[in-house]
């Protein structure tokens, strides 16, 4: 058997046959398939059929419904209803809203994620704000040096773009792949640069 199904009735021996740890501070929704290694610290809320896979580490978190979680470590957030968080991830300090996947080896620490967003794998975001139905595509750095970024709805942050700066990214903007952002984009440009970034008309 691959995995258990958590029930109040489980004893402690049960849950160490599968390297399972459990604190007696959490709250587990009975049904959630909990896999081998799965480490689950402080007062942690576990929703409806969500499973935590191999070797997943959790602390202090709330986790929503129907999530599926992938050998990942996430402490001190909140994740909402049907989410997918990918192998090797590290998320901290952060809220994701539902609907929202995460790819493989990305990082998301002290930001604010909303609904239906898309953070393909390796990418870094920090102290950022994002939007509604938003699409990070891998390779996205956002690290600003001080404050807060913050991107809009429905924008797309093309493959290995740099945000580097505090700006605002406004709604239905994009960053096109490769560039670095260092000034605020308005509704429905289009950021571009080689060496000096450029906004110009787009989708509104």
């Amino acid at each position: 058997m691959e995995f258990i199904t958590y029930s109040s009735k489980l004893n402690k021996q049960e849950l160490l046959q599968y390297n399972i740890f459990i604190s007696n501070q959490a709250q587990i929704n009975d049904g959630v398939k909990l896999y081998f290694g799965v480490k689950v610290y402080g007062q942690s809320c576990i929703g409806a059929n969500t499973e935590l896979h191999s070797n997943v580490e959790l602390s202090n978190s709330v986790i929503g419904n129907d999530c599926k979680i992938f050998s990942s470590m996430i402490s001190d957030c909140e994740v909402g209803n049907n989410c997918v968080i990918k192998p090797f991830c590290n998320l901290s300090n952060s809220q994701l809203g539902s609907n929202c996947v995460v790819g493989n080896f990305s990082c998301v620490s002290n930001s604010s994620v909303g609904n239906k967003v898309n953070i393909y794998s390796l990418c870094s975001i920090t102290n950022t704000e994002i939007g509604n139905n938003t699409i990070i595509h891998s390779g996205v750095c956002c690290e600003p040096n001080e404050n807060e970024i913050s991107i809009g709805d429905n924008v797309m942050v093309g493959v290995n773009a740099t945000i580097i700066k505090p700006v605002i990214i406004s709604d239905n903007a994009t960053v096109e792949a490769n560039s670095v952002v260092t000034k605020d984009i308005d509704v429905g440009e289009i950021a571009t640069n080689t060496i000096k970034q450029v906004n110009k008309a787009g989708r509104k």
